[in-house]
C-alpha cells in the first residue's frame, strides 16, 4: 500500500514537472508570437512609410451624422429608415420646412465603407406610400438596382422592411436615393451619400481633411408646410439652397489650419445645375462620378449636373474665412434676399482656416 501511494506521488511530481515545462515553452511561444507579431506590425509601418502609403482619412459631413454599420457575417449591414419629419432649412425668411428623409436627417446619413467590402442596406419604411432606394454610381446586380416598376416590381409598401446586397468593386463617392416618383420622392429630400474608402492610399493622394457635402434646392410656402416638388411658374421656382440641408446662416463653419490638404466630395441631388466656386484657392478636380481623373486639372469654378459627383481638393495655404459657393447668383440667397450686411446666404459654406 505504501509503495503505491510512493509511486502515485513519484508520478504527481513528474506530472507537475512536466507540466511546468510545457507552460514554460507554452508561455515562451506565446512572447516570441507577440513578440513576431510586434515586429510585423512595426515592419509593415516601416514599410508604409518607406512606400508613401498612408492610412485613408475618414470624411466629415458637416451638419449630418454618419450611418452607423455592423459587419455582419462578412457584410458591413445598414439600416435606413424613411419617414416624414420638421427640419430646418434657414434661419430666415423662414425656418423649417415638412420633408421626407432617410433616419431624420436632411440628406440621410453618409454610409462609409471600405473597398472590397460586400455592404447591406436593410431599409424600413414610414412614408404613407411605397418607396424603394437606389444606389446611384455602385454596380450592384439588377435586382438590388431599386427601381420601381422595372427592377424592383414591388416596391416596400408602408410599414414593410427590405433588404438590398451590393458590391462596389471600387472606392469613390455615391448616392443612395428613392426611385418611386423619383421627381417627388427626392426633391423631398429622399437622398443620402456613400462614400468606398481605400484602406490606404498613396501619400501624393493623402489629405488632411474630408469633407462630404450634397447640394439641394426647395420650394414651400409657409413656416413648417410641406415641401413643394412642382412649383410651376417662374414667380414660384425653387428658392431655397443648400449645401447638406442647411443655408449657410443655419450652418456650422468647418476650421481647417493652414497647410492642410482638404478634400471636398460634392453631389448634386437637385433639379438644377450649380457652378460651384472656392475663394482663396486653385481646386484641383480629383475625381468625377466616381472614377479618379487619370488627368487631374486646375480650376476655380465648376459646373455639376443633376446626380452628378465631384471630389476636387486644395491646399488652405492662408488664414481667413474662406467661401465656397455656387456662383449662380440667385442660388446664394434665401428666398431672393441677402444675408447679414448683404452677405451671402443659400448655397454657401465658409472655411474658417487657422494657424
Amino acid at each position: 500500500m505504501l509503495r503505491k501511494l510512493n509511486c502515485s506521488t513519484s508520478i504527481i511530481k513528474i506530472s507537475l514537472k512536466t507540466l511546468s515545462i510545457l507552460m514554460f515553452l507554452g508561455l515562451v511561444s506565446v512572447i516570441n508570437l507577440t513578440a513576431q507579431t510586434k515586429t510585423r506590425k512595426d515592419d509593415k509601418q516601416i514599410i508604409e512609410a518607406r512606400s508613401g502609403i498612408v492610412r485613408s482619412t475618414i470624411p466629415v459631413t458637416p451638419d449630418v451624422p454618419d450611418l452607423p454599420s455592423e459587419l455582419v457575417d462578412g457584410v458591413r449591414t445598414f439600416r435606413l429608415t424613411a419617414s416624414v419629419f420638421q427640419h430646418q432649412l434657414e434661419t430666415f425668411p423662414k425656418q423649417s420646412a415638412e420633408v421626407w428623409g432617410y433616419n431624420g436627417s436632411i440628406p440621410g446619413p453618409t454610409a462609409i465603407a471600405y473597398e472590397g467590402e460586400k455592404l447591406r442596406f436593410i431599409v424600413t419604411n414610414n412614408l404613407p406610400e411605397p418607396t424603394t432606394v437606389h444606389f446611384h454610381g455602385l454596380h450592384q446586380n439588377n435586382e438590388n438596382d431599386g427601381v420601381a416598376g422595372v427592377s424592383q416590381l414591388n416596391p416596400i409598401k408602408p410599414g414593410e422592411t427590405y433588404t438590398y446586397n451590393l458590391d462596389p468593386e471600387h472606392p469613390g463617392s455615391f448616392a443612395y436615393h428613392s426611385h418611386y416618383k423619383t421627381a417627388e420622392q427626392d426633391l423631398k429630400g429622399l437622398e443620402g451619400m456613400i462614400v468606398v474608402l481605400p484602406y490606404y492610399e498613396k501619400q501624393k493622394d493623402h489629405v488632411d481633411r474630408d469633407f462630404v457635402f450634397t447640394v439641394q434646392s426647395w420650394f414651400w410656402k409657409s413656416n413648417g408646410s410641406p415641401i413643394v416638388v412642382f412649383p410651376g411658374t417662374i414667380n414660384k421656382e425653387f428658392n431655397v439652397h443648400t449645401m447638406n440641408g442647411k443655408t449657410r446662416d443655419a450652418a456650422t463653419e468647418p476650421t481647417i489650419r493652414v497647410g492642410d490638404k482638404v478634400r471636398l466630395r460634392l453631389y448634386n441631388g437637385s433639379n438644377l445645375y450649380h457652378s460651384m466656386h472656392e475663394h482663396g484657392f486653385d481646386l484641383t478636380v480629383e475625381s468625377q462620378n466616381g472614377h479618379k481623373n487619370p488627368a487631374p486639372y486646375e480650376i476655380t469654378t465648376f459646373d455639376i449636373g443633376p446626380g452628378n459627383f465631384f471630389e476636387v481638393t486644395f491646399v488652405a495655404s492662408k488664414p481667413g474665412k474662406w467661401l465656397f459657393h455656387c456662383h449662380v447668383p440667385h442660388h446664394t440667397t434665401n428666398e431672393t434676399m441677402s444675408g447679414p450686411g448683404g452677405s451671402p446666404v443659400g448655397m454657401a459654406r465658409v472655411f474658417n482656416v487657422v494657424n
